[in-house]
C-alpha cells in the first residue's frame, strides 16, 4: 500500500506487521510515516478488543481494475482507491460503462443489419 507519493509499503516480506492489516473502504486506522523514517499506525476512531485492523491501501484510480474491493462495507466502491480519488474513480468508471454500452450497442446493431427476415406475402 502507498505511505506518500514516494514510500510504499510492502506486505509479502516476512517481517512487516502491517501485512495483516487489511484493506476496507471504511477504515478504522491510518498508516503515516513520521519524521524519525518509521511508519506508525494510528487509529481513526475507538477500536473495540479483537476486532480487525483496516486501512484504505490507496491505490491511484488510474489502475482500478487491478485491484477489485470486497470488503462489502455499506460505502465500498469496488476498487482499492484512495478515497482522494473517489470522484475521478466514479468518472473512469461511468467512462468504461459508456464504452462497454456502446459496444454492445454497437453489436446488436450490426447483427440486426446482418439478420435479414424474410416474410412471405398471404395471398
Amino acid at each position: 500500500f502507498g505511505l506518500d507519493d514516494k514510500n510504499d509499503l510492502d506486505g509479502g516480506v516476512w517481517w512487516n506487521l502491517a501485512k495483516y492489516i487489511n484493506h476496507c473502504c471504511n477504515p478504522n486506522c491510518e498508516s503515516r510515516l513520521e519524521d524519525d523514517g518509521k511508519i506508525y499506525i494510528y487509529a481513526l476512531r475507538d477500536i473495540k478488543k479483537g476486532e480487525e485492523l483496516f486501512f484504505n491501501y490507496g491505490y491511484d484510480a488510474e489502475h482500478f481494475k487491478d485491484h477489485p474491493c470486497f470488503c462489502k462495507c455499506p460505502n465500498c466502491v469496488g476498487h482499492i482507491v484512495a478515497e482522494d480519488q473517489w470522484d475521478k474513480l466514479k468518472k473512469l468508471k461511468d467512462k468504461e460503462g459508456k464504452r462497454i454500452s456502446a459496444k454492445i450497442n454497437n453489436k446488436i446493431v450490426k447483427k440486426n443489419k446482418s439478420t435479414k427476415k424474410i416474410v412471405k406475402k398471404s395471398n
